[in-house]
């Protein structure tokens, strides 16, 4: 029998400030001597909630377990109400700049203040800045394959919500900043660069965290599960495309046209067991994720690593 996640129990007097960020409910607290920002899982109808929980903390141990560099992420609760923990990765003197930032400073025409429908946010415009960002070949070429590892982690967990402001790079303030993601300690001092790419972050929207019980096991029955992966609209846009990207789709097409860059995360997913991804899933207590949402998640994991891993860029 699989050990359950931890919950962090918040209480008021743990809180520390709030995010501006975002649309859910949101705010920092202290734990064990570090700060963590809280997010409370949205109501689907009445008192039945969405699944950005369970959605978040499985996408995060997944990334774990591909190599993929990702914020640290508990399940949580405060006053009985159910939600999430992502532990800081920034600091006073390590700075988090927003992809909407960096695409403006470096992209001529950029609409950084443009939240949806943003077409201009494509992985060419993206590993343009990047490289930009990053001049050294070395370091260019190793951020621009950990981005492409970050599309990888979205098509495999179904994750639409990689909006420009669901990326960044950190840059460093002072001389002794040192960073703690994961369970790393990454000090930027050993970088060729003041800047490195930010800890993918963010992953609630994934995984059909936002679908009722009876909707999944309706697709479970009728074998949807893949035309729903395929359906998902993502944030990186296709070159002169008016909707976002689905996912799975991106990494198909860009593993051909980057093959260097996307060719390093396809290789650890290939590397890792489908089982040992989907016992993941175990680890959520059964009264925050419901049978039929376990089930349903073993599955689309089944039909993205499948497809995933026939890439071969």
């Amino acid at each position: 029998m699989a050990i359950e996640y931890p919950i962090i129990a918040v209480t008021p007097a743990m809180v520390v400030g709030d995010e501006p960020l975002g649309t859910k409910e949101k705010f920092w607290f202290e734990y064990e001597g570090e700060q963590w920002l809280y997010k409370e899982c949205r109501a689907i109808s009445g008192s039945l909630l969405a699944g950005e929980d369970w959605s978040e903390k499985i996408a995060a141990e997944i990334a774990r377990m591909i190599g993929i560099l990702a914020a640290k992420v508990e399940l949580a609760d405060c006053l009985g109400d159910r939600g999430c923990a992502s532990r800081k990765f920034t600091s006073d003197t390590l700075q988090l700049m927003h992809g909407n930032e960096i695409l403006a400073e470096h992209v001529l025409g950029y609409e950084q203040g443009r939240r949806y429908g943003q077409c201009q946010h494509t992985l060419e415009h993206i590993f343009a800045a990047i490289h930009k960002v990053f001049p050294e070949d070395g370091q260019r070429r190793e951020v621009s394959a950990q981005f492409a590892g970050y599309c990888v982690l979205d098509a495999l967990i179904g994750n639409v919500d990689r909006h420009h402001e669901n990326w960044g790079v950190l840059w460093q303030v002072g001389e002794s900043a040192t960073m703690t993601i994961g369970t790393s300690i990454v000090n930027p001092q050993h970088q060729s660069s003041r800047y490195q790419l930010a800890p993918s972050f963010d992953h609630a929207s994934s995984l059909g965290r936002e679908l009722t019980d009876q909707v999944r096991e309706r697709k479970l029955a009728n074998r949807q599960v893949g035309a729903y992966v395929r359906r998902g609209r993502g944030g990186i846009y296709p070159l002169n495309g008016a909707q976002g990207e689905n996912p799975l789709r991106l990494v198909e097409s860009a593993a051909v046209c980057y093959p260097d860059y996307f060719r390093p995360g396809l290789q650890r997913l290939r590397d890792t067991q489908l089982s040992a991804l989907q016992g993941l899933v175990d680890g959520v207590p059964d009264d925050r994720m419901s049978l039929s949402a376990k089930k349903f998640v073993v599955e689309l994991l089944d039909v993205t690593y499948t497809a995933l891993t026939r890439i071969t860029p």
